[in-house]
C-alpha cells in the first residue's frame, strides 16, 4: 500500500509539473511543454534539495553571473533562465526543491525546478552536456565563434 501511495504522489506531480508549465511564464517552459505534449518522458526525481544546506541559491547566482556575458544563443538561453531560476527561489524562499528532466529526441535536455508541497515551478533550463556536440558546435552555443 506504501508503495503504491509513493508511486501515486509520483504520478501526480508529474502530471500537475506537465500543466504547470503549460500555463507558465517561465522562458524555456512552452518548449519544455511542447516535448512533453509530442511524447517525451517527464522524469521526476526522487531526491529533495534542502536549499540552505545545498549552497543551491549562490551556486545558481555564480553560474548565471559566469554565463550572462556570453554572445551565444544558448548560453543567452541558459542564462535568461537562470535568473528565472534565481529569481523565484529569493523571492519565493522555498525550504526544499526537487528537480525534473524531459530529454530531447535531438540534443540536450530540461531541467525543472519545483517545490515539492506546492508543485509550484521554480525554474526550467535547457541544458546541452559539451560531450554533446563538438568543440566547434559548443563555441558556437556559447559566444558565437
Amino acid at each position: 500500500m506504501r508503495t503504491i501511495e509513493m508511486l501515486g504522489v509520483f504520478v501526480m506531480n508529474a502530471e500537475i509539473i506537465k500543466n504547470k508549465l503549460k500555463s507558465s511564464s517561465l522562458c524555456e517552459a512552452g518548449k519544455a511543454y511542447e516535448l512533453l505534449a509530442s511524447g517525451s518522458e517527464l522524469v521526476v526525481d526522487e531526491s529533495v534539495i534542502d536549499v540552505a544546506s545545498s549552497g543551491i541559491l549562490e551556486t545558481y547566482r555564480i553560474r548565471g553571473k559566469h554565463i550572462s556575458d556570453r554572445s551565444g544563443e544558448h548560453a543567452q538561453r541558459l542564462a535568461k533562465s537562470t535568473k528565472e531560476l534565481v529569481d523565484a527561489i529569493e523571492f519565493r524562499d522555498p525550504k526544499q526543491l526537487k528537480t525534473a528532466r524531459i530529454k530531447s529526441p535531438g540534443l540536450g535536455y530540461f531541467l525543472i525546478w519545483f517545490e515539492p508541497v506546492s508543485s509550484e515551478l521554480m525554474g526550467c533550463c535547457y541544458l546541452i552536456k559539451n560531450n554533446e556536440v563538438t568543440e566547434q558546435a559548443w563555441s558556437q552555443m556559447w559566444d558565437n565563434t
